[in-house]
Order: C-alpha cells, then sequence, then structure tokens
C-alpha cells in the first residue's frame, strides 16, 4: 500500500492483506539500506493467521520517497508518526539490524504508546548442544516419503513444521 508522510510517499507491505489498524498490529522493520522485502515471508505468514502487518520502506529506501534518516531517533520518531498517521494506538515491533535498534529505542522513547518488543532471539534459541540431550535439526533422522527410493526425504515438510511451530512460539509470547 502507498501511504503520505511527511510530503513523502511511504511503501508498506501488508502481507497481501487489508490492513486493520484495530487489530493486533506487527511492525517489521528493515535494516540499512534494505527495504520490505526482506520481511515479505514473515509479514504473509503474519498476515493470513489473523494479525494486521505493516512492513514500511523506511524514507530513502526500496520504493519509498524522501531522504534517508540519520539517526536511530530519528527513525523512532518517524515509525511512531507513521503508526498515528494510520491510526494505530499500540503495536508489536520485529526488527532486522538497524531495524531493531529503531525498535528498541521507539520502546524506550515512546512507552506511553504500549509498543511491544517480541523475546530477545536468543532466549527462543535452543539450548547449546553440548548442554542438552535432545538432537539437534540437523540430527533428526528424516522419515522416507511412502512410495519412492530411500533417498527422498521430507526435510522441507519437517523444516516447514518446525518453522510454524518456532514462529507460532514467538508470537504467543510476545502477545500474550
Amino acid at each position: 500500500m502507498k501511504h503520505e508522510l511527511h510530503d513523502a510517499t511511504v511503501h508498506i507491505a501488508t502481507g497481501g492483506l487489508t490492513f486493520d489498524p484495530d487489530g493486533r498490529v506487527l511492525v517489521f522493520l528493515h535494516g540499512s539500506g534494505q527495504n520490505h522485502l526482506t520481511w515479505v515471508l514473515q509479514g504473509r505468514f503474519f498476515a493470513h493467521r489473523g494479525f494486521s502487518v505493516l512492513a514500511p520502506d523506511f524514507p530513502g529506501h526500496g520504493l519509498s520517497g524522501g531522504a534517508p534518516l540519520t539517526s536511530i531517533e530519528a527513525l523512532s520518531d518517524w515509525i511512531i508518526d507513521l503508526l498515528d498517521s494510520l491510526g494505530v494506538a499500540s503495536a508489536t515491533l520485529i526488527g532486522h539490524s538497524q531495524g531493531v535498534l529503531a525498535a528498541l529505542d521507539t520502546a524506550a522513547r515512546y512507552p506511553d504508546r504500549a509498543v511491544h518488543l517480541p523475546p530477545s532471539p536468543a532466549r527462543l534459541q535452543p539450548p547449546h548442544p553440548a548442554r542438552s540431550r535432545a538432537p539437534s535439526l540437523l540430527q533428526h533422522r528424516l522419515p522416507t516419503r511412502a512410495s519412492g527410493h530411500p533417498s527422498q526425504r521430507t526435510a522441507a515438510g519437517l523444516i516447514r513444521s518446525r518453522l510454524r511451530s518456532y514462529l507460532s512460539r514467538c508470537a504467543s509470547a510476545s502477545l500474550a
């Protein structure tokens, strides 16, 4: 979707669905020199599971106009202005690289906006293999397909299942 903010056009990906500012809003923030494409799969995943998704291109990035912002504080102010202009009262901020810095600064400087941050990825990672008896994903013996050569493994299905489970736990932990 296209949106006007500070006399510049902002491109915002919504996960393929119409954005609802009254829903559970997830804002995906990309890194420096990147754009909304960083979050295409995650955006679609959550949009099609009942979340309102915003993955904006920062000013001067991707398909957004305007000059790039020069500080994390300026990005934080811009994020709040964007949320205000879209009628969003609160949101969960999810960032990558520079986007994480902007999310943290936004949450610290605008606590009255009830901005949520998901749990740290470090807290969500499985324990170190040396400290756990649970096999890692790479150690799992993958089942063979019912028909076909035994070398044809269903790794894609297992990985898809594990990713769904992980993303579901992330969403539950951050929005509970």
